[in-house]
C-alpha cells in the first residue's frame, strides 16, 4: 500500500479483497476484470510448503489460471484494438 501511495494512488481508489486460498484468486480477478471498473488488478498470494504434494498442485494450478486469465483480460480491454491500430499507423 505504501508503494501505491508513493506512486500517487489514493487509498480511496484501492479495493482490498481477501479469498480463502490461492486457488480462488483467479476466479475473483476474473469477475473484477469483467466488471471493467478497475484500471489495474494486483494479486498477492502465499502458498506454504508442507510435507505433502499439495503445495505443488496449488502453486501450479494458480499460476496456470493466472496466465490464462491474463489472456482473457487482454481481450476484455476495449481500448486494446484502438491502441494497436494507432501503433500500426
Amino acid at each position: 500500500m505504501d508503494t501505491l501511495a508513493d506512486l500517487g494512488v489514493s487509498d480511496d481508489d484501492v479495493v482490498v479483497m481477501t479469498v480463502p486460498g490461492a486457488l480462488e484468486i483467479p476466479g475473483v480477478l476474473s469477475k473484477l476484470a469483467q466488471s471493467m471498473q478497475f484500471d489495474a488488478l494486483i494479486a498477492i498470494g502465499a502458498v506454504i510448503r508442507g510435507e505433502t504434494y499439495h503445495f505443488e498442485v496449488v502453486s501450479n494450478e494458480s499460476a496456470v489460471e493466472m496466465a490464462e486469465l491474463y489472456a482473457v483480460i487482454d481481450q476484455l480491454d476495449p481500448d486494446a484494438d484502438a491502441s494497436d491500430e494507432a501503433a500500426n499507423d
